[in-house]
């Protein structure tokens, strides 16, 4: 989901409109509209903080919040205008914003205002905001240099950037032991992928292993003056940013009230509405999740997520009703349309495995199975998808070859991973091997052997 994590990124969402330098004493009001390629639910909150200039001009507040609409919604232009019109009525602060207006379109200028405003307010986030920009277009000293005018060297922000500058001088031991500083706040993605990035960098064995799964974003975070005003930005981005957020952070029941609003707003936003659909998959409501998936489903969509989650939908409806032979073919027909977009993503290998064996095609079941082990990155992952094709190995009738791979999973693996151990204590029951099931159904602890049963009492091949 590559595009998708680079539209989280707030300032990847700002257009450049280009600003114009020429001073503007009193701007013209009401204020012009944003035109109508704007998105819709941005520009009814940049209008909505536009009515509070009729009726106080002169309020210089009034000008930054209305400023910081357009910068979050990614009108710069109009941003622009406005923070000189708030700072010209005395509010110091809109001076930075109008710096991060600038970055977007004439960095040099950027810098010079930025500095400005830092002579005037010593405010050290400001500073920490032009060691990154430096950093960012590749001046290491100029960044270093505003890291110590900065005074802030125990910050987040100020840390977080004097890692990336020792990684990028090759300093490494120095680069991890400033790291170090920075484990209180482990819990931080941005502190995630920052760890994520020195392992890489150093290719640190011990920090490889526990960032294995880290998922690499921007490890610098977002400015403080500019993480005040997120709630403001309502495009598209950040609206679907909202969206992973509160799956991750929610159980479904939670994650789909609190996303109920951005659902109701957006109704004809695919990725937004699959992942509403996902978690009423997960809520076992299959019917309002497949609604909720036709309304939005076009085949010139490139988001493999949509399909991913297109096809287990459908693919969990059959497996309900059989009869329902649409819905299997609706899940193989947007299982193949997530493999040829993405065809490196595990689970979409591990769906196009159920599929073929809803479609009682065993063979290719587990040849699916086996690339979704082929292309998982940890072993948990790694582990159950090979028992899987090995269940489908047994169901073939090659159960005995399926119980000697089992074995040597179980042997190697059942001790942290309990799947080997499961699928080969049901194989030998059916096959009424006594001996050879007592002894992987011990090993098991009381879940997997409830989980062992639970098959047993049902068609344990038809999981």
């Amino acid at each position: 989901m590559k595009h998708h994590m680079q539209m989280l990124c707030i300032f990847g969402i700002l257009l450049a409109l280009g600003c114009n330098e020429t001073t503007i004493q009193a701007p013209a009001l009401p204020r012009p509209g944003p035109d109508q390629n704007f998105d819709r639910i941005s520009k009814g909150v940049i209008l909505n903080k536009s009515k509070a200039l009729l009726n106080n001009p002169q309020d210089a507040e009034a000008w930054k919040s209305y400023g910081d609409a357009c910068l979050m919604n990614g009108w710069i232009s109009e941003a622009t205008v406005a923070y000189r019109r708030a700072e010209e009525l005395g509010e110091i602060e809109a001076k930075m914003m109008k710096a991060h207006c600038l970055r977007q379109v004439n960095p040099k200028r950027a810098f010079a205002v930025g500095e400005e405003f830092f002579k005037s307010s010593n405010d050290p986030e400001a500073a920490v905001t032009l060691a990154i920009w430096h950093f960012e277009d590749g001046s290491l000293d100029e960044a270093s240099a505003w890291l110590v005018k900065s005074a802030s060297e125990n910050s987040v922000r100020s840390l977080t950037l004097s890692v990336m500058i020792s990684v990028q001088q090759e300093q490494f031991t120095e680069a991890k032991e400033k790291l170090q500083k920075l484990s209180q706040f482990s819990e931080r993605a941005s502190v995630r992928s920052l760890a994520a990035y020195v392992a890489r960098a150093t290719q640190d064995d011990d920090l490889l292993e526990m960032h294995e799964q880290t998922q690499m974003g921007n490890p610098i975070p977002l400015a403080p003056r500019l993480k005040k005003i997120t709630g403001l930005n309502r495009t598209e981005g950040a609206d679907i940013q909202r969206t992973i957020r509160i799956r991750k952070q929610n159980n479904p029941q939670q994650a789909l009230e609190k996303m109920a609003p951005i659902l109701k707003q957006r109704p004809d936003q695919p990725f937004i509405q699959a992942i509403g659909a996902d978690l009423l998959y997960k809520l076992g409501q299959l019917e309002s999740a497949a609604t909720r998936l036709d309304r939005v489903r076009s085949y010139e969509n490139s988001d493999y997520e949509f399909w991913l989650i297109d096809a287990a939908v459908h693919s969990e409806i059959h497996k309900a009703d059989s009869s329902l032979a649409m819905a299997l073919q609706q899940a193989d027909v947007s299982v193949e349309k997530a493999l040829l977009i993405n065809p490196d993503v595990p689970e979409a290998h591990q769906i196009r495995a159920m599929v073929h064996e809803q479609q009682g095609n065993l063979h290719k079941a587990r040849l699916s199975f086996k690339t979704a082990s082929e292309l998982s990155n940890n072993d948990l992952q790694r582990i159950r998808m090979l028992s899987e094709s090995f269940r489908c190995l047994a169901l073939s009738g090659e159960t005995t070859q399926a119980l000697d791979q089992l074995d040597e999973l179980s042997t190697n693996y059942g001790e942290k991973i309990p799947e080997p151990r499961i699928e080969a204590a049901v194989i030998a029951f059916r096959l009424d091997n006594q001996k050879r099931y007592r002894q992987y159904f011990d090993l098991l602890d009381p879940n997997s052997k409830a989980e062992v049963v639970r098959r047993i009492n049902k068609n344990p091949f038809q999981e």
